[in-house]
């Protein structure tokens, strides 16, 4: 019998574990506790350093990620005693798994936890680093860091002139990830693009709620593909900054070893991606620093991670009208030939030929503004992009009337989408 010395009382327990007392009556009542009740003469409860202890254990293991139904698991194989090592060591061996995964993910935001206080730094320095370490950092992190004001070095239609066709990370011209980011109510944009993007609202309200028309059109276009087409790999090019019902959430969601691809050029874009989407265990993610003009430079990374002799989901989600300078069709032609029969083409695009007298104007203002300059297409145009596949139902329509529930098309929008399959 253990000596009433060695005894603790509920208090005690909380107080050495760090854990609630209303948390240690739930433990007990999940039946997470090596030994029996004891209860001392007086009726209350009483426990010991063994316990204790336990409840230490068990508390890193829960803040780690592992379920409760395994902790409740693994106690009691350790209360039965020896002759259960191989479960034991199973259960431990899963864990360790959701931690490494676990660990990847801290890894990957901290990662943008520095490169985002490396820009405020940059910013309130008022650019007063010196060059060399500006370009250390660059060649870090892979990309171009300027200071807020500092215009950027441009070739013909705003092109940067830095030999490789990024933009440089200048937050004193706006982007268009960076408006769709702000229109969405994310956080990850500066003043040049809440500029930008509210001179758009002013001319046309209807900008927000296209956004979100757009952002649910792109859900429930993966969600047949990977559901009701059997896709497992999509090429998502113009990404922009993760939000919720990002592709390959969404995708894993329905098939856990589907293979994601996003492609996107814009520099905060690259450190929240590689910060946030990350993969299902079964499935994969990767993301290409590319522009979308540069195709064979995508489907030679691409294929890296994506079989091109299976179906692709090639997925560009308003993006072609930020294509002016060259031809966009030949664009999506070169992507499509490079994927198999079954293979599929989602599409959508800001429309000239609806509400035409505000888009036209909140157009016009997005290109004094942007780095991107942005033309509007109409419904043949659009169509256009379809030529050789077979459209699926309903066809090139306003997004949120592609396949929408009743509750979906409250969000009204000025964009036309569709999807196609490769014959």
């Amino acid at each position: 019998m253990t000596d009433q010395s060695d005894e603790l009382s509920i208090g005690q327990v909380a107080e050495r574990t760090g854990l609630s007392v209303h948390a240690l009556r739930f433990y007990e009542r999940e039946g997470i506790f090596l030994s029996p009740i004891r209860r001392a003469a007086g009726g209350r409860r009483v426990y010991t350093e063994d316990d204790v202890d336990w409840l230490t254990l068990c508390t890193i293991l829960r803040g780690a990620a592992m379920p409760l139904d395994d902790i409740r698991r693994y106690t009691e194989l350790v209360r039965a005693g020896d002759g259960n090592e191989p479960e034991r060591l199973a259960l431990l061996r899963r864990h360790e798994e959701r931690v490494r995964e676990q660990q990847h993910k801290l890894d990957r935001c901290l990662d943008l936890t520095r490169f985002k206080i490396g820009v405020y730094e940059d910013i309130l320095a008022g650019d007063t680093a010196p060059a060399e370490d500006k370009a250390s950092l660059a060649d870090e992190k892979g990309i171009l860091v300027m200071s807020e004001g500092t215009p950027h070095a441009s070739g013909p239609d705003d092109v940067p002139a830095n030999g490789d066709d990024r933009p440089a990370f200048d937050t004193s011209v706006a982007h268009q990830a960076r408006i769709y980011d702000y229109w969405l109510g994310g956080k990850d944009n500066y003043a040049a693009d809440r500029k930008a993007a509210e001179e758009a609202i002013a001319a046309y309200p209807g900008v927000v709620t296209g956004a979100r028309a757009n952002r649910q059109f792109l859900a429930r276009a993966v969600r047949h593909l990977a559901a009701d087409a059997g896709i497992r790999q999509f090429l998502d090019i113009g990404t922009g900054i993760p939000t919720a019902n990002n592709t390959h959430e969404v995708a894993q969601a329905v098939a856990p070893g589907s293979r994601v691809v996003y492609v996107d050029y814009d520099p905060v874009v690259l450190a929240h991606a590689r910060a946030l989407l990350t993969s299902r265990e079964a499935g994969a993610t990767e993301y290409i620093d590319a522009d979308l003009r540069d195709t064979d430079t995508i489907l030679e990374q691409a294929s890296q991670t994506l079989d091109f002799s299976q179906p692709v989901a090639i997925m560009l989600i308003a993006i072609m009208h930020a294509i002016g300078d060259v031809d966009p069709y030949q664009i999506v032609a070169k992507l499509m030939d490079a994927v198999p029969p079954g293979s599929h083409l989602v599409l959508s695009h800001v429309a000239s030929d609806i509400d035409p007298e505000q888009i036209a104007e909140a157009t016009a203002r997005l290109n004094q503004l942007s780095r991107q300059h942005f033309t509007l297409r109409d419904h043949a145009q659009v169509l256009r992009f379809f030529k050789g596949l077979e459209l699926l139902e309903p066809g090139v329509v306003r997004v949120e009337k592609w396949r929408a529930s009743e509750l979906e098309t409250q969000y009204q929008s000025a964009m036309w989408g569709g999807m196609g399959r490769k014959p």
